[in-house]
């Protein structure tokens, strides 16, 4: 199993990143092809020096440079045009792989050589050291159990799953670079979403063997563009909105609209826990437009945004959107 690892970088703290890489060299071990670190143009010079010293650490790190600040989907795109390896896996800059799901991985292959999609569960690590594990698929979901702790879920049920929740992360799935490559990669030049609209493509031509253990650490106590004020605005929904015009995508236009109506919820909430009423508005009012029959779930959150005070709202947010909450860093 020749592992090619893509990691995108751009201005990381050089501990985190170090962290990040020797676990990826730790937990893949003899598996590991290569480590491909694309750094999408990063301006500290701590990362630039960092990036240099980590390659020099190993000879399978690989330093691709982009020509210009492209973005985490279009760096991914890059370095899956470098590897070399059979199957693909990826890291972000700041987290961390778990041990044991190299073997695991070796271990379906071995058992089940149609596997050309692996993944595991991931965890969220916060700033005090402590871990969560998030809920896997299969806990809300019945798939093909095949042992204790392996479970196969097939298309298209698993497509129609998947544009309703991501359920995975990025990080913690293992790919056959050939299937990953008939599908185009990712959308070139998006910022969010990309992961998940990824997953739902690859899910139409491709059953997941899905592994109950935790393969991946994501860490959520940092700035990233997990609370960038672009969360909160048209780019957050602008992959969603390409996916109309997926030829693979086809199939499911009803589920990609009813995908992009909670994303506008969404953000029509999260707009209104961070003060912008106006722009709140004009997400619910998205949402109305593509769906005129959801009268209710409009006026229910005029009556939410005529509330004085939006940064504790009633439990009536949880009627109007399910989407996760958060408050973005100050410009």
């Amino acid at each position: 199993m020749r592992i090619s690892v893509v990691c995108p970088v751009y201005n990381t703290p050089p501990n985190l990143l170090r962290a990040a890489t020797q676990s990826v060299i730790d937990v893949a071990g003899s598996h590991l092809h290569e480590l491909i670190l694309v750094d999408d143009v990063s301006t500290d010079v701590e990362t630039i020096e960092a990036v240099k010293q980590i390659a020099l650490g190993d000879r399978r790190i690989v330093v691709v440079r982009s020509p210009r600040n492209v973005g985490q989907s279009s760096a991914r795109n890059l370095g899956i045009h470098t590897a070399t390896g059979d199957w693909i896996g990826f890291l972000d800059h700041d987290d961390l792989w778990l041990p044991g799901r190299t073997e695991l991985a070796v271990a379906v292959i071995e058992e089940f050589p149609d596997a050309k999609w692996i993944a595991g569960n991931f965890a969220k690590l916060y700033g005090d050291g402590s871990r969560e594990s998030a809920l896997t698929i299969s806990a809300v979901r019945p798939g093909s159990r095949l042992s204790d702790c392996l479970v196969r879920f097939e298309k298209p049920d698993l497509t129609r799953r998947l544009l309703r929740n991501g359920w995975f992360h990025l990080g913690a799935s293992l790919i056959w670079k050939e299937l990953l490559e008939s599908i185009g990669g990712f959308y070139d030049g998006f910022y969010f979403q990309e992961d998940y609209i990824f997953f739902a493509r690859i899910s139409v031509v491709a059953d997941l063997f899905f592994i109950e253990q935790d393969f991946y650490l994501w860490r959520r106590d940092i700035d990233s563009l997990w609370t960038s004020p672009a969360r909160l605005t048209e780019v957050y929904a602008a992959g969603w909105r390409r996916t109309r015009d997926d030829a693979l995508l086809r199939p499911f236009r009803r589920d990609l609209r009813w995908t992009l109506y909670g994303t506008y919820k969404g953000l029509a909430l999260n707009n209104l826990l961070n003060g912008f009423r106006g722009r709140g508005f004009y997400f619910a009012f998205r949402a109305l437009m593509l769906d005129p029959r959801e009268l209710g779930e409009f006026l229910l959150f005029l009556r939410l945004m005529m509330r004085r005070d939006n940064r504790k709202l009633p439990e009536a947010e949880s009627r109007y959107s399910s989407a996760e909450r958060f408050i973005v860093r100050p410009r």
